[in-house]
């Protein structure tokens, strides 16, 4: 399955393909994803940022999710793509909230900055 290009006047479907699959692309799709990693780290809260209820955190140690943002490389015969999510099991409760928390959005938060085309 591939993936349908527009086509670009005076540049032909083969130029637009060997463009779009050199290095070159691949490095900028990989810097944008590390930048879209560094904002989500940066707006991620951590345990303690915030007036405690507790001495220690419930589950895992402080700054678990904010640490467990990765970019995990999804690129394939149909183009370069890179996903940025975090793996801690926490992840829906900070998105979200609990009963006994309020949602604090970090993933929204990432989403409104780099919406497509910016």
């Amino acid at each position: 399955m591939s993936l349908r290009r527009k086509k670009i006047k005076g540049i032909s479907q083969a130029q637009v393909d060997k463009v779009m699959s050199s290095e070159r692309v691949h490095k900028a799709v990989d810097a944008k994803a590390k930048v879209v990693q560094d904002y989500w780290k940066s707006v991620s809260p951590v345990f303690g940022d915030r007036p405690p209820h507790r001495a220690a955190p419930a589950h895992g140690q402080p700054g678990d999710y904010r640490d467990s943002i990765v970019v995990v490389d999804k690129s394939d015969e149909n183009g370069f793509r890179d996903r940025v999510k975090p793996t801690d099991f926490k992840a829906k409760w900070i998105e979200f909230g609990t009963k006994h928390q309020k949602p604090v959005a970090p993933m929204a938060k990432v989403k409104a900055k780099f919406r497509r085309g910016s």
